[in-house]
């Protein structure tokens, strides 16, 4: 992970499993779900992040949805 304005850490560190996070992200996969980018926050530090090709850290994407 790199440099945040929020701290960040491992799932593990906050107590999430990282089979928890594959889960999450096959079931995504499984529905056809298209995300361009995912960025997981709990307890205030980000503990998950990935971008599907050709985004970036840098891109700029419209947001439909910021949190449930």
């Amino acid at each position: 992970m790199g440099k945040y304005l929020f701290e960040s850490c491992s799932p593990r560190e906050v107590g999430i499993s990282d089979r928890w996070i594959q889960r999450f992200l096959g079931i995504l996969k499984a529905k056809k779900i298209c995300m361009h980018s995912m960025l997981m926050m709990h307890k205030g530090k980000v503990i998950y992040e990935a971008y599907a090709e050709p985004y970036t850290r840098e891109s700029l994407q419209r947001l439909d949805s910021v949190s449930k």
